[in-house]
């Protein structure tokens, strides 16, 4: 288990260990998709916003704080999973709000759903974003969504 994050921060050593953040355009469904900078590893290259929990800290304030410092937006966002090592959170954004991305990503894509598998190529991201899809078809079924 790594000690630091990427950028040196420290990061939990006790679960849950981080939070994925799945960002829905509100109008369109598209999903916000982030390349990262310095990915040596095309299956990790794009990715919905995601990070490590610092020591301390409560997984929803980290899934906040992740989504800010990636891409500067503070949208509500509800909990899908609580998954014992990483939690699934899901938040909307209006089709014509901004995204400004840290120093971390250099491109950012809004996609459908049809389109993810042409740049997820990992199992583990690619089921995180099949449950927060399916979380949302559960919720507009409800009348909630």
């Amino acid at each position: 288990m790594r000690e630091f994050s990427s950028d040196g921060e420290p990061i939990s050593r006790n679960a849950p260990y981080g939070a994925v953040i799945v960002i829905f355009k509100k109008i369109t469904g598209e999903i916000l998709l982030l390349k990262r900078k310095k990915c040596t590893n095309n299956k990790w290259l794009w990715g919905p916003p995601y990070g490590s929990r610092k020591p301390f800290e409560d997984i929803d304030q980290c899934a906040i704080r992740e989504l800010y410092e990636e891409v500067s937006v503070s949208p509500e966002l509800v909990k899908v999973t609580e998954k014992e090592q990483w939690h699934l959170y899901v938040g909307f954004m209006e089709d014509n709000q901004l995204v400004n991305l840290s120093e971390e990503h250099d491109e950012f894509l809004w996609v459908s759903e049809r389109a993810l598998k042409e740049y997820i190529g990992n199992d583990i991201i690619l089921f995180q974003l099949k449950l927060a899809i399916e979380y949302l078809g559960r919720k507009s079924n409800d009348n909630f969504g």
